[in-house]
This record gives C-alpha cells, sequence and structure tokens, in this order.
C-alpha cells in the first residue's frame, strides 16, 4: 500500500510539473510573439515613413498601395482559417503521440488548400482590372493600367502565403511560435531595403518585387523549421473520406462565414458614418488604429498560444484540464488588457495629441479622435473575453456556435448604430460597437459554461477582485499624477506636456504590478521569476 501511495504522489507531483512547465511555456511564448508583433507594428510605421520620404505621392505609388491591399488581407484570412480548422483535427490525431499521427486526411486538406490557393492567384491575375475596379473605382485610366500590372505580379505573393500559412498552421501545432511570428517583421524590413536600395533603378515596381521576397524569405525560414515534416510526413493526397479531412474542411465553411461577418460590420459601419460629417471615417481609422493595437499585438498572441492546448485537452476529452486551460488564457488576457483599457481612455487626448494633432489635423478632429478612441477603449476587455471564448468553441469543433453568437453580436451592433448615431455622432458608433462585445461575451460565456459542464465564471471571481484591486492602484495613481501635473505652472511646447501626461502610466503600472504582487496575483509573479532568469541568464554569461 505504501509503494502505491508513494506511486500515487509521484505521478500527482509529475503532473504538477507538467503543468506548470505548460503554463511557464505559454506565459513565454505570449510574451515572445508579443515582441515580434510590437516589433513588426513599428517596423510597418517604419515603411511607411520610408516610402512617403523615398517616394512622396504619386499615382505610381497610389497604384502600389491599391495592389499592396492583397498581402494586407490575405495572410489573415488564409492563415486563421487554415490553423483555426486544422490545429483541432491534429490534436485529436495526435491524442496517442505525435509520432501516431495519420496524415493523410491532414495532407489532403493541405492539398486542397494548396489547389485552393493556385486557384485565387490565377483568378486575381485574369480578373486584376476587375479587382482594382472594385478596390478603387475611382483610379485615372493610367493609374489604374498600372495597378492592375502590380495586381498580377502580387498574385505570386498569394501563392506564397497561401505555403506559408500551412506551414505556420504546423508550427502551431506543435507549439513552435517563434519562426511564424516573424512574417511582419521580415517583410517588412525587406520593404525598406527594397525601397532604399531600389527606388532610383526601378522605382515603385521595387517595391512590388520586395513585397514578394519578403513572403519569399518568410516561407525559406518556415520551410527550415518544418524541414523533418517536409521529409518524412508532407505529402500531396486525396483521401476526402478521412475523417481529420472532413473534420477541418467542414471547419472551414464557418470561418470564412464568421470572417466575413466580421469584415461585414466594418463594412456597415462605415455605411452609418459616411452619412456624417466629412472626416468622419478617417477620424474612426485613426482612433480605431490606436484603440485595438492592445489586442491586435498581445490579444492575438495569446489566444495564438493557448489554441493548441485547448485543442489537446478537448481531444483528449479532459474538460477539467480544458476549463484550467481557459481561465489561464483570460486571466493572462486581462491581466495586459484592462490596464491597457484603461490607460487608452485615461490618455485619449495626449496620445492624439502628440500623434494627430499637427497640419490640417483640427483641434474638433482631435477632441472627437479622442472620445472615439476611449469608447472603443472600454469595449476592449469584453473583446479580449469574447475572442478567446470563440477560439474555446473551435478548439471543440463547434465552429457555427461562435458564428452565430458572432452574427448575434453584429445584429446588436446594426441596431445600436442606428440608435446611437443621430444624438451621438461617430462616438455613438463607437461606444455601440463596445457595447454589442458586452453583449456577445455575456452570450459566448453564457454558451461555454453550458456546454462544458464546467463553470469558468467562478474559478475567475477571485482573479477578477484582484485585478479589479490592481486596477484601482492605477487608477489612483495616474489620476493624482494627472491632477498634479495640471496644477504646475509649467510653459513647455504641447507635446513636451503631453509626453509628460503619458510619462505618469510608467509610476501607474509599476503600482498595478506591485499591488499584484502583494495580492499574490500568478501572473506578476510567473513575469517576475522569468525576468529573474534571465537576469541570471545573461549575468552567467
Amino acid at each position: 500500500m505504501a509503494i502505491n501511495v508513494h506511486a500515487g504522489e509521484t505521478r500527482r507531483d509529475a503532473g504538477d510539473r507538467g503543468e506548470q512547465a505548460s503554463r511557464r511555456k505559454e506565459f513565454h511564448s505570449t510574451f515572445m510573439m508579443t515582441g515580434l508583433r510590437m516589433a513588426g507594428k513599428l517596423l510597418g510605421l517604419a515603411k511607411t515613413l520610408v516610402i512617403a520620404t523615398w517616394f512622396g505621392t504619386s499615382g505610381a505609388l497610389d497604384a502600389f498601395w491599391v495592389s499592396y491591399m492583397l498581402p494586407q488581407l490575405m495572410p489573415g484570412l488564409i492563415l486563421g482559417v487554415v490553423s483555426t480548422a486544422f490545429i483541432p483535427s491534429f490534436m485529436r490525431s495526435a491524442a496517442n503521440g505525435r509520432e501516431n499521427v495519420d496524415w493523410r486526411g491532414l495532407n489532403t486538406l493541405f492539398t486542397l488548400v494548396g489547389i485552393t490557393v493556385i486557384t485565387l492567384a490565377l483568378l486575381v491575375v485574369l480578373g486584376r482590372d476587375a479587382i482594382v475596379t472594385v478596390m478603387a473605382p475611382g483610379l485615372p485610366d493610367d493609374v489604374h493600367a498600372l495597378a492592375a500590372r502590380f495586381m498580377a505580379i502580387m498574385a505570386i505573393a498569394v501563392l506564397l502565403f497561401g505555403i506559408n500559412a500551412m506551414l505556420s498552421a504546423v508550427l502551431q501545432a506543435t507549439h513552435r511560435f517563434g519562426v511564424m511570428s516573424l512574417e511582419s517583421v521580415i517583410t517588412n524590413v525587406v520593404i525598406i531595403a527594397g525601397a532604399v536600395l531600389f527606388a532610383d533603378t526601378l522605382g515603385v515596381l521595387g517595391l512590388v518585387y520586395s513585397v514578394i521576397a519578403g513572403f519569399g524569405l518568410h516561407m525559406l525560414l518556415l520551410l527550415w523549421a518544418n524541414r523533418d515534416l517536409i521529409l518524412h510526413k508532407l505529402r500531396p493526397a486525396f483521401d476526402f473520406s478521412h475523417g481529420d479531412f472532413r473534420g477541418s474542411a467542414g471547419h472551414m465553411l464557418p470561418l470564412l462565414v464568421g470572417y466575413f461577418g466580421s469584415v461585414g460590420i466594418t463594412i456597415i459601419d462605415r455605411m452609418f458614418i459616411s452619412t456624417l460629417d466629412p472626416g468622419a471615417i478617417s477620424i474612426m481609422v485613426y482612433a480605431g488604429m490606436i484603440a485595438l493595437l492592445p489586442m491586435e499585438v498581445f490579444g492575438l498572441a495569446v489566444l495564438t498560444a493557448f489554441y493548441p492546448s485547448l485543442s489537446k485537452d478537448h481531444a483528449n476529452g479532459d474538460v477539467l484540464a480544458m476549463r484550467e486551460a481557459h481561465v489561464r488564457g483570460l486571466r493572462l488576457l486581462l491581466f495586459v488588457i484592462l490596464p491597457a483599457a484603461a490607460g487608452l481612455v485615461m490618455a485619449s487626448d495626449a496620445i492624439v495629441s502628440l500623434l494627430f494633432e499637427r497640419g490640417a489635423f483640427s483641434d474638433e478632429a482631435g477632441r472627437l479622435t479622442a472620445l472615439t478612441m476611449a469608447a472603443l477603449a472600454v469595449g476592449l476587455p469584453v473583446r479580449a473575453i469574447n475572442y478567446f471564448n470563440f477560439r474555446v468553441f473551435h478548439a471543440r469543433r463547434e465552429p457555427w456556435t461562435a458564428v452565430s453568437v458572432g452574427l448575434f453580436g453584429v445584429c446588436v451592433n446594426v441596431l445600436l448604430d442606428m440608435l446611437f448615431i443621430g444624438p451621438f455622432g461617430i462616438v455613438g458608433i463607437a461606444a455601440a460597437t463596445s457595447i454589442a462585445m458586452i453583449a456577445s461575451a455575456a452570450l459566448s460565456t453564457r454558451l461555454l459554461e453550458h456546454r462544458q459542464k464546467a463553470g469558468i465564471v467562478r474559478p475567475m471571481l477571485r482573479p477578477a477582485g484582484k485585478l479589479l484591486l490592481m486596477m484601482l492602484a492605477l487608477v489612483a495613481v495616474a489620476g493624482l499624477l494627472l491632477h498634479l501635473l495640471d496644477g504646475l505652472p509649467l510653459r513647455l511646447p504641447e507635446w513636451q506636456l503631453m509626453l509628460m501626461r503619458l510619462g505618469v502610466f510608467l509610476p501607474a503600472g509599476l503600482a498595478f504590478l506591485a499591488a499584484g504582487y502583494l495580492l499574490r496575483f500568478e501572473e506578476v509573479h510567473t513575469l517576475l521569476k522569468l525576468l529573474r532568469r534571465r537576469v541570471t541568464l545573461q549575468g552567467s554569461a
């Protein structure tokens, strides 16, 4: 009996160590991807500035930006659909060990995706004039012809990011996120280099070739990262009756519906906004670009890092482990998104003034942009919860439930758009988006609690209470420092005053972390351990 007890304790200890290792891996992967995504965003800004410096404004550059919409839109669509559909099937097939995975069904999926991407590239070449007409109907004839020429060349990029999407999906499923997260870093660096090196010889055409070269370089890295699978596992296949293929293929249709639904609500919002004063659409673009940045950079990193674990737990039938991963993911999301949202709301005026208020950007436009940004930022935490819940539905192979909740949110959003646009204008449109996210998050959470038979609200109450106290510390320190700063008789340029106002969020953030440390909030201690380990490794090196 003693031996059995000892063996049971050993298994529990091993299980605890494995769970702790899994948590550290998710935490490390999340912040690694966050860093790479932020680097990609900054390089994207640098790319825009370099292009503006070397090429200014011209019809040829307009033609480039029209053709560049394909590389901007297609990677997210193809990678999102392929990886979200592929990973649950892979995890189910790998439930008895990755060495036992039957690749026939998954290879059939990749073969179908490959054929689809080739067909799509051919359609881009053949329909380039029509595509340019839809994207930019008002172009002069010579610019339209140049954009169509660029669009045909960009069809090569469609092939490349189709291959990249499949290779990235495999890396996600095997918890290797580094190389796949380098996409925006690599492409932006190559485009910047192309703009500098080929501006005099090739002109704007050099930018087109640079885009293709960036995707090509990333493809080479992905091929190298997947070299063992490519040599031994990945092969063309046509086993359309295989369960893994049928499950993944059936998953793709609702994903496409959901993607076009999310694009549709953006179009509908633009339709309402277009009835307002001139410049309203630009205000929404500027406000959304800043307000949604935490979700685009950090939130997507969390969704990507946790999705394989959620899919694996569902494939193993481990409801409690899936619930634990769900709670960990929400906790980590809110740990960053909540203070980011508070900072965006409290510093909206300073951010807009510092970034936009110059030249033809009026004070009234700045005021509306700040209010719109704050209204969008208020909804960031529930947006994070809702998107994570969607990933759980997809991991559970219930994509139509996620789509249904998303379409419910679209309906609420449209209804509120109609109610709010009259009295509140563009700020009402932004508020409608946030309120619709609240409704969708409440519905998706309720449905998950019912489907999983394992509640997620109750396990979140304690960490949510701690986060609330941590947020009170952040808001109190930031509010006090802003009040003191407003009372000082400073005679400085406006941009320096705005920088000082933004600077108060550094001590406020430290107060947030200090409160988390005192309250023993798990993510704060994990972050400190990670930093100590990095410092120790650098010191020993």
